[in-house]
């Protein structure tokens, strides 16, 4: 899938209206109800909408839902920023006919008239953002941004019509006031600028809905044995992690296999106090398909951890006395490694003296494997990221911004807003894999390569899921995908299960041993698509 700009939107929307013959009535019939669908499984309580207009085809767009949701017996009126006789188009069909079904369209021309979108939307349930699309330059003033504002602080649930009105589609940037939308509806592709922060606030849970503009078209790449379409992926666009891609990539298994074909992985993990980080990211390698896990951990918690996991190999390395991996234990982790296919080191390990010379000691023992860094192994480096371009492993770095500012030296700040930038770069210097997480991943390679994950959701913000990341990284790369394949996947996978478990029990409460169980189901939903 690509993220895609605004001059590729207005492209991709021209050659399927023009070239393609596909009617711009029937791509707004098919964006309005895609909008409503949404609402229905987001909001199942909804009785009463609000639907906010603009005069362009973003307006058009909520026209159709209107009518729609009248349709299905909702409570539904339009308020329209702008004089119904300037809007044309489709749009001026689709508001004809919302009119002619008896839908209330009122006017909003001046300060004046927001009080009676005001009254309405004190008893609305859900709001219809329909004011401006992915054209939207500048920012929003006068009357655009009173209603922004009284939309914001409403109550109700806010549904964007492809991008929040305020927010520019190619930068994320916005003016002072922008819409806050708690569900995005965006169609055929995600938009660039509003995988940015702090854009990415306003976007809410994001959803990308297909109205019937091919897949195969100008904006992807050639395909063999397809004509459609004319050019490969533009310079401008990016891409991002889809179901197809991961298809392709997960491992399939052969019936004469067992576990010794399936993938060894080794996890150095753990410490006195955080046994529970090592036993998620060993059960999330065997969940997403390793045929054995081998857990080295602090000699003396051992025996605390093999009850919780009987599937895994516990292996006790050398300790300190505060049961903090020592540096003594390098001879034991290079031996270990030897049958390993992929190594992980970092959860729950600590930033004791000893251990941190530990990891130090692995980077540079010649260890000729797939090594995953994570938590405090990151920590570990911070201060010498030199060490990175003299191992001779192929590295994978699974920060989050903070671990990212310790590792570079720039702000929080700085790293989320240029986040792609900051990863590519550092992935490039270092020659490594780079999975910088947040709410949109970036998974940058060695060789300039990088993609967007927007799988997963608020609820996973809750300790222990770098640790199943971790895990199901290594779990794939010991099945034989290359580092920055198996990074790819697994992001994916990991938000695509956060995501099961949020429509299940909602967003607050979920804990990450939720979205170990739910792994396996997630993989085999998405090679049965």
């Amino acid at each position: 899938m690509l993220a895609i700009s605004r001059s590729e939107a207005k492209k991709l929307d021209e050659w399927a209206i023009n070239e393609i013959g596909i009617p711009e009535l029937l791509l707004m019939e098919n964006a309005g109800r895609s909008v409503v669908q949404t609402v229905l499984k987001e909001a199942v309580s909804a009785k009463k909408i609000c639907v906010v207009a603009g005069k362009g085809s973003n307006g058009g767009d909520g026209f159709v839902a209107a009518r729609t949701f009248l349709s299905k017996g909702f409570d539904v009126e339009v308020f329209l920023l702008s004089r119904v006789v300037d809007v044309k188009g489709g749009a001026k069909t689709n508001l004809e006919l919302a009119k002619k079904l008896g839908i209330s369209v009122t006017e909003l021309t001046d300060e004046k008239d927001i009080a009676s979108l005001e009254t309405f939307l004190e008893t609305s349930d859900v709001v219809i953002d329909a004011m401006f699309g992915v054209g939207f330059e500048g920012e929003l003033k006068g009357i655009f941004s009173t209603v922004a504002d009284a939309i914001n602080i409403s109550g109700a649930k806010v549904f964007s019509i492809d991008i929040p009105s305020g927010i520019d589609s190619d930068s994320g940037s916005s003016g002072k006031v922008a819409v806050k939308a708690d569900v995005t509806v965006t169609f055929t592709y995600p938009k660039k600028g509003m995988l940015t922060y702090p854009a990415i606030d306003n976007v809410g849970k994001l959803v990308v809905a297909e109205i019937g503009i091919p897949l195969i078209n100008p904006l992807e790449p050639k395909r063999k044995g397809i004509k459609a379409g004319e050019g490969t992926k533009p310079k401008s666009s990016e891409e991002v992690i889809d179901s197809e891609i991961v298809a392709a990539l997960i491992p399939k298994r052969k019936p004469s296999s067992h576990k010794g074909s399936c993938g060894e992985v080794l996890i150095i993990a753990g410490s006195r106090n955080m046994t529970g980080a090592a036993v998620m990211a060993a059960r999330s390698a065997l969940r997403v398909g390793a045929g054995l896990v081998k857990l080295g951990v602090p000699e003396g918690l051992e025996a605390r951890i093999s009850p919780d996991i009987p599937e895994v190999i516990t292996v006790p390395l050398s300790s300190t006395k505060d049961f903090s991996l020592s540096a003594k234990a390098l001879g034991q982790i290079v031996e270990l490694s030897k049958s390993a296919d992929c190594v992980a080191v970092g959860p729950g390990i600590s930033t004791n003296p000893e251990t941190v010379d530990l990891v130090k000691a692995i980077l540079s023992s010649g260890i000729k494997k797939d090594i995953i860094l994570d938590a405090d192994a990151l920590n570990s480096v911070a201060d010498d990221p030199s060490l990175l371009k003299k191992s001779k492993s192929n590295l994978i770095l699974t920060p989050h911004p903070g671990e990212m500012s310790r590792l570079t030296g720039m702000s929080v700040e700085e790293i989320q807003g240029k986040r792609r930038e900051v990863a590519k770069s550092f992935a490039a210097e270092h020659q490594i894999v780079l999975v910088l997480k947040g709410a949109v991943s970036v998974i940058a390679g060695p060789d300039g390569r990088s993609i967007l994950n927007i799988t997963g959701n608020p609820g996973m913000a809750t300790a222990g899921m770098g640790d199943v990341l971790t895990g199901a990284i290594a779990g794939l790369a010991a099945q034989g995908l290359n580092s920055y394949d198996s990074a790819i996947s697994a992001v994916f996978i990991h938000g695509m299960a956060g995501d099961v478990v949020a429509s299940i029990k909602g967003e607050h409460g979920i804990m990450a041993t939720d979205l170990t169980e739910s792994l396996p189901y997630v993989i085999k939903s998405i090679i049965m698509r």
